[in-house]
C-alpha cells in the first residue's frame, strides 16, 4: 500500500503551508539556518490542535515550481501560506516573515527580524524569537479557530529540539539541511554530524531519530535492505524512544524496518498510525510512510 498526496477540490479550513525561506545571503551556514527555521515552524505549528500543516517536501516542490500563492493554495489544498527570506550584510542578519491568504494573495501579517550578534552565539534564540512571533500572529489573527489560550500557553516559546547544548543543536540543524539534499553525500554528512551531536549530548532524543532516518536513507541508496545494514537504524530508534516515548519519528522508523525487512505491513501499519497520531505533520513520518 502506498500513500501519495492528491490535491482536493476544496481547501481545508485552518490549513497552512510553510514554504522554505529564501536564502538571499548565499552562505552555506545561512542556508542551513534558513532550512532549519522553516522546519522549526512546521514542527511547532504542527502541534496546534486543528491546524493542518502541509509536509515540507510538498511545500518545497510547490515553491520550486514557481507557482503563485493562488496556485499553491489549490495544489496543496491550503488557505494560508507562511513564507519569508533571509539576507545578510556583514554580521547583520535580517529575516522577513509573512503570512498570506491564498484565495486572493492578500498579505495579512508581516514582520522583520534583525540580528546583530555573533553567528553562533544566540543564533538559536533568534530562531526562537521568530517562531514565537509567528505563534503570536496566529493567535492574534485567530487562525486557526482551534488555537485557544491553552494552545498558546503550550506552544509559546516551545521549539521541540530537546537539548541544552548549543553545539549539539547546531550540528543537528546542519544535519537536517544535509539530509534534505537526498544524496549519498548528504546522508553521509548528516550521519557524521548527528553522531557528533549525540556524543555532545547523549540525551538528545531527536538527534537519534534523525540519525536513524539518515542511516536508513543512506542504506536504501547504496545497498539492498538487510538486517545488518538496518541494525544501527533500529538501535537509534530504540534509543530515541527510551529518551522520549512520544517520539513519533522514532516509531515511524520501526514501522519502516518492519515493512522493508520483515515484509509485514500488519506490523508496520499500527506503528505508522501511532507515529502520525503523535506527530501528525512531521515530514519525516510522511516520507517513511509514503
Amino acid at each position: 500500500m502506498r500513500r501519495k498526496f492528491v490535491a482536493r477540490p476544496a481547501q481545508i479550513a485552518n490549513s497552512l503551508a510553510v514554504l522554505p525561506f529564501a536564502n538571499l545571503a548565499g552562505d552555506t551556514d545561512d542556508a542551513s539556518f534558513s532550512f532549519g527555521l522553516a522546519d522549526q515552524l512546521i514542527d511547532t505549528l504542527g502541534r496546534i490542535p486543528g491546524l493542518k500543516i502541509v509536509a515540507r517536501l510538498s511545500a518545497t516542490k510547490a515553491r520550486d515550481g514557481g507557482m503563485d500563492l493562488k496556485e499553491i493554495g489549490k495544489l496543496l489544498n491550503v488557505n494560508h501560506v507562511l513564507e519569508g527570506s533571509l539576507q545578510r550584510s556583514g554580521s547583520r542578519l535580517r529575516c522577513i516573515a509573512q503570512l498570506s491568504r491564498t484565495r486572493d494573495s492578500l498579505r495579512i501579517w508581516s514582520q522583520r527580524f534583525d540580528h546583530d550578534s555573533d553567528r553562533r552565539d544566540n543564533l538559536f534564540d533568534y530562531q526562537d524569537t521568530i517562531a514565537d512571533a509567528v505563534m503570536t500572529a496566529l493567535s492574534t489573527l485567530q487562525l486557526p479557530a482551534a488555537f485557544d489560550e491553552r494552545s498558546a500557553q503550550s506552544m509559546t516559546g516551545l521549539w521541540p529540539i530537546n537539548t541544552d547544548s548549543r553545539d549539539a543543536r547546531d550540528l543537528f540543524e546542519r544535519a537536517r539541511y544535509m539530509n534534505q539534499k537526498r544524496t549519498v553525500e548528504g546522508y553521509e554528512m548528516a550521519v557524521t554530524l548527528l553522531e557528533r551531536a549525540v556524543v555532545l549530548d547523549p540525551s538528545f532524543g531527536q538527534a537519534y531519530s534523525y540519525l536513524g532516518s539518515a542511516r536508513a536513507n543512506l542504506t536504501a541508496l547504496i545497498v539492498e535492505p538487510s538486517y545488518p545494514a538496518f541494525d544501527k537504524v533500529r538501535q537509534a530508534a530504540h534509543r530515541a524512544l527510551e529518551l522520549d516515548p512520544l517520539d513519533g519519528e522514532a516509531r515511524a522508523l520501526l514501522g519502516l524496518i518492519a515493512y522493508r525487512l520483515e515484509y509485514s505491513w500488519n506490523t508496520a501499519e499500527p506503528m505508522f498510525n501511532e507515529a502520525l497520531r503523535l506527530s501528525p505533520n512531521a515530514s519525516l513520518i510522511h516520507t517513511s510512510y509514503a
